[in-house]
């Protein structure tokens, strides 16, 4: 399984994704301007932004791709141990080496912590669609054979409930996974504790039952 290919990210680039990324988790994609980003970056050449990434659409498409890169390590990790095993049959294996990566990005410490908000302001845009957005770079990164793994083990189902229910429960991901997030900053607010791996558990149990629902 190839590499995927790692794009070098200098400072000023680096410092605009980041921001981006917060501002547009917390205000939507099109609640933030591309002048603010700039300058709460820290960036003191206005056309900072347009020279990086040269629009919205490219600045958003390049943070997908670079928080993809970081969570493509731990899933790789887990799709090969599944492979090693003789486990790619394996649906609930296959369903947590989706899942559980993203949801990681949410633990202590993390400097991807605005990211699974971020996909969701994506998924609620009628503007951007993630798997759209995605699908050229399924190829490298193994969330495509992941998907495929899933796919083959759901293939008694009609073709077409197999795809919308392996899009369905992606969404489902970010979506659980964005309540999440907010459950673990109320308990950080009001001191107490968060089990982030049992929402994890609980995610891919349900995806695991959604996926494997009879048809009516």
């Amino acid at each position: 399984m190839p590499e995927p290919r790692r794009q070098p990210y200098g400072t000023a680039r680096l410092a605009l994704m980041e921001t981006a990324e917060r501002l547009f988790a917390e205000r939507g994609l099109d609640g933030v301007s591309l002048n603010e980003i700039t300058a709460a970056s820290g960036q003191r050449n206005a056309s900072a932004l347009s020279y990086h990434f040269g629009s919205r659409e490219r600045l958003i498409e390049s943070i997908v791709a670079w928080r993809m890169a970081e969570i493509d390590a731990e899933r790789r990790a887990m799709l090969d141990r599944l492979v090693e095993e003789g486990r790619t049959g394996d649906l609930r294996g296959l369903v947590e080496a989706r899942v559980r990566p993203l949801g990681a990005t949410l633990a202590p410490g993390s400097r991807a912590r605005h990211y699974v908000r971020f996909l969701n302001q994506i998924y609620a845009s009628p503007n951007f669609g993630f798997i759209d957005m995605t699908a050229p770079q399924f190829g490298t990164f193994s969330l495509g054979t992941v998907r495929r793994h899933i796919a083959a083990c759901i293939a008694e189902l009609p073709p077409d409930i197999v795809q919308a229910r392996i899009r369905t429960t992606q969404a489902l991901s970010v979506i659980a996974l964005s309540d999440a997030e907010s459950g673990i900053r109320r308990a950080e607010q009001e001191g107490g504790r968060f089990d982030l791996d049992a929402a994890i558990r609980n995610i891919v149990d349900m995806q695991v039952g959604a996926l494997t629902a009879p048809v009516t």
